[in-house]
């Protein structure tokens, strides 16, 4: 090209991209130009490092997902997850991966996106399992439960976000994760899952010094069946007038709880708070719901029904008829979201208490022919419960709202195998109740591959109904897989979350305040001589629950018109270090005559808006071309 052609071509090619009329034309061209000069053979040994900035064709963002992917594989030992995320969010940023594009509709952005979210996921993944290499080495039982409550958590939220990513990307026909996720599969399944059961398992144990068998406590933490009385009680006794919404998600887990409370947190007077509950023993729906309801006593029938003060729980009518008794109800979620505003507190009115079941995410995983789904009913899940309190809060008035669970699950992406089966062949005479991961019955004998317990202790029910639960992650042998699973004693089914949402007014609500992150541009004074100009851009503060990340383009203007190419950077730091919040923005000048007297802007907008987030003028003093 002649002197500044390579500079015009750049500004161009990005202009093009960024064009809103003309982007799907840009798309289409582009491919068959990779096409045509055999662009992917061109790459074979190019190094990722040297495409990081390059977004003219969509094929290199298959060379740098396929690169990365293989990085985060053989380098999972010793991995840098902050490197793989700036990767990933520069090309999430750019033309190809953004969300935010409206280019040609044959050319599917949401899945490379979903591949980057991947890699990020699983880098983060492999990084936690290096802090705990050996095993989850804890003194007592209440230091492996803060621990999971604390961060052991993350280990299931960062599963569940790769596959449920990966999924997203396999679905549009892109494979370039599967060796990356039979690894993290293999992780999971065979070393974290078997690795904190055995660790939880030594407190369990009747061979351990205070089995938890045998008392089913933890210091300071609240029992499930204590819920009502804790929680819902304590808030109607402080005035005549307090409401309480209660919402019990079936299988809703503690990590997907956390992951809601953040969401929560980050919406204009909302205040979430996230604790947890020992779930009842065995972890299973029938116990852990009339646990939750206000009583004086549980109880078993010899059938191993479950009753309420000599009530039963099994149906909504049921539950409905022993909160009638504290100017309460039961509903469903439609029950109140299909209402308009005024025929919702028509609904609700005259009640204190009202019970709200949502089940997604239990009647997705307990069918065989759903399970596989199970991680996308969660995130379902977390988007229906984040929209029922945005009703109850908008349209009813309520101010106190309670979140919880019966239990929680397990669920692996492979089937469990022989390792995973309880040695146990046949069912013991006695049992009453028998499902893939616990049986209930009367007198039963003590078997070396399960825990013996009694719902006496472990949910306060009388009726002497004992338990069979597999140890640690295992089902019994008898009833074959199944991938989705509860019932046992594993953190992951019995720490059973509860979040406390207020409704912040007053003085407060400036506390609930959500922006995005300010960015500024580095420096007072800034004279461009060369057709290429790098900028040093920094977000003044770390990403939290209510400050948001933000992607802006960035570009020299003259007036309207752009005079570089346009740049599309995202902050997303949540680093409390200053250092790591700058990022460096390279800009190229179409080669053109420029006035050193004339007012030039290096212009920030947000990508989404296109708002103008910040303006600084710049001088333009280039006295020569060059092919930068």
């Amino acid at each position: 090209m002649p002197s500044g052609g390579r500079a015009n071509a750049v500004v161009c090619l990005a202009q093009w991209r960024d064009s809103s009329s003309k982007g799907s034309s840009y798309d289409r061209l582009s491919a068959l130009v990779a096409a045509l000069i055999k662009l992917w053979d061109c790459l074979g040994s190019t190094e990722m490092g040297g495409l990081i900035d390059v977004m003219t064709f969509r094929i290199v963002d298959q060379k740098i997902a396929n690169t990365l992917c293989e990085r985060v594989k053989n380098t999972a030992d010793t991995i840098n997850a902050d490197e793989v995320r700036a990767i990933a969010t520069r090309r999430q940023a750019g033309h190809w991966a953004s969300l935010s594009v409206s280019g040609a509709p044959e050319v599917l952005r949401k899945p490379l996106h979903a591949v980057f979210d991947a890699l990020v996921a699983a880098s983060e993944f492999f990084a936690l399992r290096n802090q705990h290499q050996s095993s989850f080495d804890f003194a007592d039982a209440a230091g492996l439960y803060r621990a999971y409550e604390k961060e052991l958590y993350r280990y299931d939220q960062l599963y569940r976000h790769f596959c449920e990513s990966a999924d997203d990307a396999e679905a549009e026909g892109w494979d370039v994760l599967k060796s990356l996720r039979e690894s993290l599969e293999a992780c999971y399944a065979n070393w974290y899952l078997p690795t904190l059961g055995l660790s939880w398992g030594k407190f369990v144990e009747p061979a351990s010094q205070l089995p938890l068998l045998t008392h089913w406590r933890i210091d300071e933490v609240p029992s499930q069946q204590q819920f009502f009385e804790e929680h819902v009680r304590r808030r109607l006794e402080e005035a005549e007038n307090r409401k309480v919404y209660v919402i019990i998600s079936d299988a809703f887990r503690y990590e997907a709880a956390e992951e809601l409370s953040r969401e929560l947190n980050g919406k204009y007077r909302f205040e979430a708070s996230l604790t947890s509950q020992l779930g009842v023993l065995p972890s299973y729906t029938a116990l852990g719901m009339a646990s939750l309801l206000p009583h004086k006593k549980l109880a078993y029938k010899a059938n191993g029904e479950v009753l309420v003060d000599d009530l039963p729980t099994v149906t909504l009518e049921d539950r409905n008829d022993i909160l009638a008794a504290r100017s309460g109800m039961t509903c469903k979620p439609t029950d109140l979201t299909e209402r308009k505003k005024d025929e919702g507190r028509e609904f609700v009115s005259g009640k204190r208490v009202v019970y709200i079941y949502h089940n997604t995410i239990d009647a997705t995983g307990e069918s065989n022919i759903t399970e596989g789904r199970t991680f996308h009913a969660v995130r379902t899940a977390i988007n229906e419960l984040a929209s029922l309190v945005s009703y109850i809060i908008n349209n009813l008035n309520g101010n106190f709202i309670l979140i919880t669970a019966d239990h929680g699950f397990l669920f692996t992406e492979t089937t469990p195998g022989e390792p995973e089966k309880s040695k146990v062949q046949q069912k013991p005479e006695g049992t009453v109740q028998l499902k893939k991961r616990y049986l209930i019955g009367q007198d039963l004998p003590d078997h070396e591959s399960v825990w013996h317990g009694r719902t006496s202790i472990t949910a306060e029910a009388e009726g002497d109904m004992e338990f069979w639960i597999p140890k640690a992650a295992n089902r019994f042998h008898f009833l074959g897989g199944g991938r989705f699973i509860h019932g046992g004693a594993m953190p992951q089914e019995t720490v059973v979350p509860l979040i406390t949402v207020r409704h912040v007014k007053g003085k407060s609500i400036k506390d609930t305040t959500t922006k995005f992150v300010t960015v500024h541009v580095l420096g007072s004074s800034h004279k461009i001589t060369t057709n290429r100009h790098r900028f040093e851009l920094i977000q003044m503060e770390p990403v939290t629950e209510r400050v948001k990340p933000v992607t802006l383009k960035v570009a020299i203007y003259e007036g309207d018109e752009p005079v570089t190419n346009i740049e599309a950077v995202t902050f997303d730091s949540a680093s409390d270090k200053m250092e790591d919040r700058r990022k460096w923005v390279p800009l190229v000048l179409r080669d053109r005559q420029y006035n050193k007297k004339t007012s030039y802007y290096l212009i920030l907008r947000d990508s989404k808006t296109n708002l103008e987030q910040q303006r600084v003028e710049v001088t333009i003093d280039k006295a020569f071309s060059d092919d930068f």
